[in-house]
């Protein structure tokens, strides 16, 4: 962690030729069959007619081509994804040359601007500004690029306070963890500068701890304001955060389904709701 950083730094997209129409999901199955860590690939898009764009670390760049060699996949090295060729709909026909040119800066500001939105925080600094060296977004629209929350479940099982911070350790990509079966019981709270939001179920005879019980914590990275919302059952969790409600619920496996699907129908169908 403490060594200099070596080896090349940025990113480059990868241009694969495509004879057919085909979906993200597809895209990601296919190159995973081919032995390709998909992790690593940080966009997928499509900029033009039978032209797949992969965005890849440079570090990454040689060993995907190579893999992507060995499966024979066309490379597509030439491509210029601001060529006015690219603008396929028949709807811009008529357009001059010029119109294309600006019509193709829109489609791949637009196709930029969805990538960012689907990074991870980390990079969407970095990422940005190799958009803008290569004169796809300006830098004014950086900000305007809103950071994801990224929100994370756990069933723990049971929940000792002494193992939150492990815990957290391995979340420090998320803004929001869910936790069910804590198991904790009421006034119980974890030693952790997440904030908390519990709830809490009834103590277990003969034992020290509680059955069931769902938490969520929240980081202090979080640029939002959360807000607990009472729910008429015992098995959700229910908060709103900026525009969006959260609902987390944990449901006995021995629960009867018609008292399953009663608890389901309390959860109201509405936009931005997860």
């Amino acid at each position: 962690m403490f060594s200099d950083k070596t080896g090349p730094d940025g990113f480059e997209y990868v241009y694969i030729s495509w004879s057919r129409c085909i979906m993200h999901s597809e895209v990601c199955c296919s190159l995973r069959t081919l032995g390709v860590d998909t992790g690593r690939l940080l966009d997928i898009n499509f900029p033009a007619r039978g032209v797949i764009g992969v965005l890849v670390y440079v570090q990454y760049l040689e060993e995907f081509k190579s893999q992507i060699a060995c499966a024979k996949v066309s490379l597509i090295d030439s491509f210029d994804p601001l060529d006015p060729k690219n603008v396929a709909d028949p709807k811009f026909a008529n357009l001059s040359l010029s119109g294309l040119e600006t019509q193709t800066l829109v489609l791949q500001n637009a196709c930029c601007s969805q990538a960012l939105k689907f990074l991870c925080p980390h990079l969407v600094l970095p990422v940005a500004h190799f958009f803008i060296q290569s004169g796809w977004i300006d830098i004014k629209e950086i900000s305007a690029h809103p950071i994801a929350e990224n929100f994370g479940l756990w069933n723990a099982n049971g929940l000792l306070p002494r193992a939150i911070k492990d815990v957290l350790n391995h979340c420090q990509s998320l803004h929001m963890l869910f936790i069910t079966e804590t198991w904790l019981l009421s006034p119980a709270c974890l030693p952790t500068s997440w904030s908390q939001y519990h709830l809490y179920r009834s103590p277990v005879v003969g034992n020290y701890h509680g059955s069931m019980g769902v938490l969520l914590l929240v980081s202090p990275s979080c640029s939002y304001a959360v807000t607990q919302i009472p729910m008429p059952n015992n098995y959700a969790l229910t908060v709103k955060i900026g525009t969006l409600r959260l609902i987390c619920l944990y449901l006995p496996p021995s629960m009867p389904t018609h008292e399953a699907l009663d608890i389901l129908s309390h959860c109201k169908r509405r936009m931005h709701l997860i």
